[in-house]
């Protein structure tokens, strides 16, 4: 019977520690590519954040303020022409060039209920709405007769088109008798909203993020977008809502390809299965090199320690304060047990030595000295009292081997107690355990020499 056997119990254990060493350090790295997901996706959203504030507050507000601005410019002309209009085509032309303005579709002076001048700019979708027949723009002309304020009209829908325009009234106010100010009209400036926003160039202001303007629209209760840099819909996007002259616009922008792209998942993916691969061949590598050493220093008949084992463990008996108990044992005519059994009964008879030996002094301190020799090596606070306790220690051993004969066998052992410190303490130790042995075998076997 083997020392040392594997039984289930053990086997199982063995295999969930296994298991546990390579899933422990996978869900490891789980946990760490999903707090870096996280801190990225959170400092992505932080970025794109920003940015729309930025793009709303500034770029999108002035080019709004630059267009309504517009509408003043024809006011102090005339203003200052005394309330007449001078090449009005020219100027307008002339101004619209100087500011950079491409959302205008065309400028209109009403005076005294009717307009005055019109100028186009050739759009393929006609301002078609009449200041002094539509409702809507007749209520911004009174408004901001009395008021002297810009009026913004709600954006409303090119017919035939997903295209949207809004409208801009401003007062023009002109020096009247005794320098008085008297309301003159209004310009009406028609504009169209992506041309308004056309020099900010949403789709190339970054090239990590998607945005998408949207705004109220007349006979709309949702926003509808106006500038969209990519088709899909959003899924998750920082939202920015700001104030614009006719309402509330919101900017959305969104990570291109995702806040983790599908690039970052797949290499993140490579990773785990480059590292978890990594993981188990490592753990392979320790296995087999933890298995070979066990291998190296265990007795492969026995499965107690080997002599090779004992140069390894020599160095912890050396210069403790406790007691060294060496105790060197042999099997009594363990050549007739060969020769009389066969050798199959005679490796038996060496596994029942040292599974007795193991059970009563603990397998971690016996080892197979050579053929049919063991030696017991024990650290003890009293050695006196450990060798005491040999007394109990039976030399007899009744067998039955495979075929069902008895085999009676009897040990011979050798005792030695003392302090090791240094090696060749621990050496004359053993050397006087050995000649115990001897002097046990000499004297009729089957005993003890302490």
């Amino acid at each position: 019977m083997r020392v040392t056997p594997i039984d289930s119990e053990k086997k199982k254990k063995r295999f969930e520690m296994k298991t546990a060493l390579i899933i422990l350090p996978l869900i490891i790295i789980l946990f760490i590519l999903l707090i870096t997901d996280l801190l990225l996706i959170r400092s992505r959203r932080k970025i794109v954040n920003e940015q729309i504030r930025i793009y709303a507050n500034y770029q999108i507000a002035d080019q709004l303020n630059k267009h309504l601005f517009f509408g003043t410019i024809w006011g102090t002309i005339i203003d200052q022409d005394g309330g007449e209009v001078k090449h009005f085509s020219k100027t307008t032309e002339h101004l619209l060039k100087n500011y950079d303005i491409k959302g205008i579709e065309s400028i209109s002076l009403a005076q005294a209920n009717h307009v005055v001048y019109t100028h186009s700019l050739n759009s393929a979708y006609p301002v078609k709405r009449d200041i002094f027949t539509d409702a809507d723009l007749q209520g911004y002309v009174i408004r901001s007769k009395f008021t002297g304020l810009q009026s913004v009209s709600h954006m409303s829908r090119i017919e035939g088109t997903d295209q949207y325009r809004m409208y801009v009234l401003t007062p023009v106010y002109v020096n009247g008798d005794f320098g008085k100010r008297e309301f003159w009209g209004v310009t009406l400036i028609a504009m169209r909203i992506p041309e308004i926003l056309e020099g900010i160039a949403l789709d190339k202001m970054s090239t990590d993020i998607d945005f998408k303007l949207s705004g109220a629209v007349e006979g709309s209760e949702e926003h509808q977008a106006f500038i969209e840099t990519k088709q899909e819909e959003f899924r998750s996007p920082e939202v920015y809502y700001f104030q614009v002259p006719n309402g509330t616009w919101k900017l959305e922008g969104e990570w291109k390809g995702g806040w983790i792209t599908r690039t970052e998942m797949i290499q993140q993916a490579l990773a785990f299965l480059f590292v978890g691969a990594g993981v188990v061949i490592l753990l392979s590598i320790n296995s087999r090199r933890a298995m070979l050493a066990k291998i190296s220093m265990q007795d492969e008949l026995t499965g107690i320690n080997n002599r090779y084992s004992l140069r390894i463990h020599f160095p912890e008996y050396v210069g403790t304060k406790k007691d060294i108990f060496v105790l060197f044992v042999d099997v009594d005519r363990f050549k007739e047990v060969n020769d009389t059994f066969g050798h199959e009964a005679g490796d038996q008879a060496l596994q029942a030595v040292a599974e007795k030996l193991s059970e009563f002094f603990g397998a971690k301190n016996c080892y197979r000295y050579g053929g049919d020799e063991f030696l017991v090596v024990q650290k003890s606070d009293n050695g006196e009292k450990l060798k005491e306790k040999l007394a109990s220690f039976r030399t007899e051993l009744d067998l039955t081997d495979r075929n069902g004969r008895g085999i009676h066998i009897t040990l011979s052992a050798g005792c030695c107690v003392g302090k090791a410190e240094n090696g060749d303490a621990l050496r004359r130790l053993m050397k006087e355990a050995d000649e115990k042995l001897y002097e046990a075998k000499h004297n009729g076997k089957n005993q003890i020499d302490m």
